[in-house]
């Protein structure tokens, strides 16, 4: 019980191992739309949507504030947030024109171009 309380402090989650060997064991699936999956976390009744595989893209695990029209949450917010907690900020300036903030480590770009103009995502 103890690890599973750490592994969900946060809103959202890249859909890994760990992560989806949580889904299995503490989450109850709800149902099925054509990109996402709707989840209920057995302790507290939230309700969690995940990202259908698709070798192409990273799958997201996040917490939803509300079941009612799920399938339509807009997630981007939470998976910039995602992307600069993993990655971390350099001092260095975005190389994108007219843009000074920092860039994401291991990259040229802030996170707001890594993810919009660039679509990285890890």
């Amino acid at each position: 019980m103890e690890q599973y309380e750490n592994l969900l402090i946060e809103s959202i989650y890249y859909a890994e191992t760990s992560v989806l060997a949580t889904i299995n064991a503490d989450f109850t699936y709800i149902e099925g739309a054509p990109w996402y999956e709707l989840y209920q976390y057995k302790y507290d009744q939230s309700f969690w949507r995940l990202d259908r595989f698709d070798k192409l893209q990273e799958q997201f695990f996040l917490k939803l504030p509300t079941r009612v029209d799920w399938t339509n949450y807009n997630s981007q917010d939470l998976q910039i947030e995602l992307l600069v907690k993993t990655r971390g900020l350099t001092t260095i300036p975005c190389i994108w024109q007219g843009c000074a903030k920092p860039t994401l480590q291991g990259l040229a770009f802030c996170e707001r171009h890594a993810y919009v103009e660039m679509g990285i995502r890890k």
